[in-house]
């Protein structure tokens, strides 16, 4: 298969990912093999790819290939597998495995899991054709949304939609968002999470006042 490995880090402009092909990987019993169709693009990515979080141990290893937003077909799966099948459409989260202990289990906090492996961080993932990844937090995928508007639902996606559900945001309440990135453009799309026309949010950066409304628009006019 192909993939595009990461052997060392540095700017993105010295080209240094390499396209190259290697044996498709073999999956374990409480695995799924996936036959990838859109993987997107993080600014995380870049981070590690520049080797921003070296001093973090991020990546874990080299040569890795990156990528967490994914979306693919299941292939293959393992014996222990019961709940998903061949042919079915799926996603993949930044989160690829966790120890499993109930202190974060159970409480819905895996994120804080000191032993997480991270999907194309510290194991290999979605900058191929085929990945295998851990069923526990693979996620099966509605028919009716295209790979590429699906992919970016495994990273900002999701990171938007746990940030309003703990704000408990409802209509009417008065909400304050820094940074008005990619997450954040997905936040103002959740359901129920709407600003009327006359609602004017302003936020602070390094000092300048800024209209978050005309923001927006202007980010509107540009996405379209």
């Amino acid at each position: 298969m192909k993939v595009t490995l990461l052997y060392k880090t540095a700017k993105i402009e010295t080209n240094h990912l390499n396209l190259e092909k290697i044996e498709i990987p073999k999956v374990a019993e409480d695995e799924v093999l996936i036959r990838i169709k859109a993987c997107g693009v993080c600014k995380s990515n870049l981070n590690m790819i520049e080797g921003d979080w070296e001093d973090l141990g991020v990546p874990s290893k080299f040569p890795i290939f990156p990528g967490h937003e994914i979306v693919g077909i299941v292939e293959k799966v393992g014996k222990n597998v019961s709940w998903i099948n061949e042919g079915e459409r799926v996603g993949v989260q930044s989160l690829y495995k966790t120890c499993g202990k109930f202190e974060y289990r159970l409480s819905r906090r895996e994120n804080l899991c000191l032993e997480a492996e991270i999907t194309g961080a510290t194991v290999d993932s979605g900058y191929a054709e085929y990945m295998k990844a851990n069923t526990y937090h693979v996620y099966k995928v509605p028919d009716n949304l295209k790979d590429e508007e699906v992919a970016p639902l495994f990273c900002p996606g999701v990171t938007a939609y746990r940030a309003v559900k703990l704000a408990e945001v409802s209509f009417g309440k008065k909400v304050a968002i820094f940074g008005i990135g990619g997450v954040a453009h997905l936040a103002f799309n959740i359901k129920d999470f709407k600003f009327s026309n006359e609602q004017i949010i302003k936020g602070s950066v390094i000092g300048i006042r800024i209209d978050m409304k005309k923001v927006l628009e202007i980010a509107s006019k540009g996405l379209n």
